[in-house]
């Protein structure tokens, strides 16, 4: 059976309405595997609805530069020939950085090949006829045609009601047509049917995030990482989700353990602690976070928030340092 993962894309532009007359963008993509290096025929695609504007092979350090496109929203995916996909949105802006950075819940193996998960039990019972087709609409996501995909899962499910997987692919394809509550039922169906299934745990997670359903995120994130090695997205997830809730100590303590994990995609974790050590009232521990951002993140319009908020980190410490003298308080 093929694998489809929900990637982790975190994103620093503003979404613009497709079809715009501004200039077009250049936008700048890092990919990354959760354990080992890009495998060599990796390839990204970029569709604009169901249309596959460009095809790029992926550098082994996972950085490339799109082709121009005009500001608007777009659909990306990763893939290795028809053994690996991952699919997300894009969003140009008109101005400002366009920076995408992905994170595949993948790994290679010691041929830097690809390696889909471990064998279900429900992959040993799926019937002949369901498996055709489920391969038929994996092929039909990679073509981007993700309304004939549809049709092609929905057939899987009719074949095999208690496939969890097609379930899962049917969420991520609902999810790309921007219909939530539909994607939201599909992904649950898929949690139902495999309570350990990964991929609804962690699609759950980020659509819980989206939607600022936090603390629900959380229980996904904890489910998540049950008989799974540790990993930045998670820690990352939960930093924020931490932050958002008030919970300062605790997105303090997921944002160092995704910094200590080492993924170049979370470097923005040093702005959640800082956030967090701020409402902690830890200026220097504060400042100390956005300079680690300045050291190792690229994103323009990030690394001047971090640099002004260190220029107003120090003059608080500042103000802090200069006493008043109780005569200059007393009346003359």
């Amino acid at each position: 059976m093929r694998c489809i993962l929900y990637s982790a894309f975190v994103l620093f532009v503003s979404a613009a309405l497709f079809g715009s007359t501004m200039e077009p963008r250049v936008c700048h993509v890092q990919i990354k595997l959760s354990a080992g290096s890009v495998p060599p025929r990796l390839k990204l695609q970029v569709f604009a609805g169901d249309r596959r504007l460009s095809e790029m092979k992926v550098p082994i350090d996972g950085s490339l530069f799109l082709p121009p496109l005009a500001p608007g929203e777009y659909r990306v995916q990763t893939g290795e020939g028809t053994n690996f996909v991952t699919s997300g949105p894009l969003h140009v802006p008109e101005a400002g950085a366009c920076e995408l950075r992905v994170s595949i819940l993948g790994h290679t193996d010691a041929k830097n090949q690809l390696v889909e998960d471990d064998l279900d039990v429900e992959d040993l019972r799926v019937p002949r006829k369901a498996r055709d087709r489920f391969e038929k609409g994996f092929a039909a996501v990679q073509r981007g045609e993700l309304e004939e995909a549809k049709k092609d899962f929905l057939e899987v499910t009719r074949l095999d009601p208690k496939l969890s997987r097609a379930y899962n692919v049917l969420g991520l394809i609902s999810d790309q047509q921007k219909n939530r509550p539909e994607a939201w039922q599909y992904f649950e169906k898929a949690l139902e049917l495999n309570p350990r299934s990964k991929m609804a745990l962690m699609n759950l997670a980020k659509l819980c995030m989206m939607e600022s359903k936090y603390d629900a995120a959380l229980v996904f994130l904890e489910r998540f990482r049950v008989g799974f090695s540790e990993h930045a997205d998670v820690y990352g997830m939960e930093a924020d989700a931490f932050l958002k809730l008030g919970k300062s100590s605790e997105a303090v303590r997921a944002a160092q353990s995704a910094h200590r994990l080492g993924d170049q995609n979370w470097e923005i974790v040093h702005l959640i602690a800082a956030a967090a050590y701020e409402s902690l009232h830890q200026p220097e521990m504060a400042a100390a976070e956005y300079r680690r951002y300045l050291d190792e993140g690229s994103n323009p319009e990030m690394r001047a928030v971090a640099s002004q908020k260190i220029r107003e980190l120090g003059r608080v410490a500042q103000q802090s340092q200069t006493t008043v003298p109780m005569n200059s308080l007393m009346p003359r």
